[in-house]
């Protein structure tokens, strides 16, 4: 995805129209804490390290970025607290008792339809049973606005095969969307405001990378040129569609902003019919690939 949008950039560049290219690392959550955790390092540090990494590959790649956004980075947690008074101040949040299965290498609940055999199947593992007190996002009510968005391609998906699936989500009876976690439970992540005892979930915080690296929080002429007046385009891989297409129109629709126009879906690399994954181990290694073939 990050190679098909350094070619869409330059596609834009050579058309003598300016474009703002964003990239980067969302470093929050349950898996980096206990990755890290095994590292014997403190997950700041873990992070560190690892958007380093990526950063090293987009140049060996010869891939161009205007900004590499990190969700540690202070800017970041300044956009999410302001995104989530906003939503406060809207009567967009409550908070509820919830219990569901938790699958910590996606980050997300899943639903027993989406197991394969009880397992994840992106993970091959098991998911936990949490039963938590979070606070949630009203997000039925924006359901059917989300769907006559894409059915009339003002939020245009493509390819054909993930518009579709993005329709079909939204047949399913999707629930509100929890924003936060237990601290006691997951440590690492962005306080929520005015809640002591919770966290922002990491797919909620990660979202809005998309507005805070313009300048949401902290400069508006930049956030004016680089999401209200211009056209944005999302390159995602397929299996993180349900939280572009459905949780971050929602979100945005919450907090009366500008939806993205596009969203471009790319399919997985795979290994011998399995995706592959960091999880997995199944990589092919860039570098290798570079140094044989330029």
């Amino acid at each position: 995805t990050t190679l098909a949008a350094e070619f869409y950039t330059r596609f834009i560049k050579n058309q003598g129209k300016k474009v703002f290219f964003l990239t980067g690392t969302d470093e929050h959550g349950l898996k980096i804490a206990e990755i890290a955790k095994e590292k014997g390092k403190n997950p700041k540090e873990f992070c560190d390290e690892i958007s380093e990494k990526f950063k090293k590959t987009w140049k060996e790649l010869l891939i161009e970025y205007d900004f590499f956004v990190r969700t540690t980075d202070e800017y970041h947690e300044l956009a999410v607290k302001k995104f989530i008074e906003i939503l406060k101040k809207k009567n967009q949040i409550y908070q509820k008792e919830y219990e569901g299965l938790y699958c910590v290498g996606c980050e997300k609940f899943l639903t027993e339809k989406e197991l394969e055999n009880g397992l994840c199947p992106a993970h091959r593992k098991a998911p936990q049973k949490v039963k938590e007190k979070n606070y949630f996002l009203k997000v039925k009510d924006k359901l059917s606005k989300i769907k006559s968005l894409i059915e009339k391609d003002k939020l245009k998906i493509f390819p054909e095969f993930a518009k579709k699936e993005a329709l079909g989500l939204l047949k399913q009876r999707l629930d509100d969307l929890s924003i936060s976690r237990e601290k006691e439970r997951v440590k690492w992540g962005i306080e929520f405001p005015g809640d002591k005892t919770q966290l922002v979930y990491v797919w909620f915080d990660a979202l809005i990378n998309y507005i805070s690296a313009v300048g949401f929080a902290t400069n508006k002429k930049k956030f004016e040129r680089w999401w209200k007046k211009s056209f944005v385009i999302h390159f995602i891989g397929k299996d993180i569609l349900k939280f572009h297409a459905i949780f971050w129109p929602a979100m945005l629709i919450s907090a009366k902003i500008k939806i993205p126009n596009q969203l471009a879906v790319h399919g997985f690399f795979t290994v011998e019919g399995q995706k592959m994954s960091k999880s997995l181990g199944n990589v092919i290694r860039p570098k290798e690939l570079i140094e044989k073939f330029g």
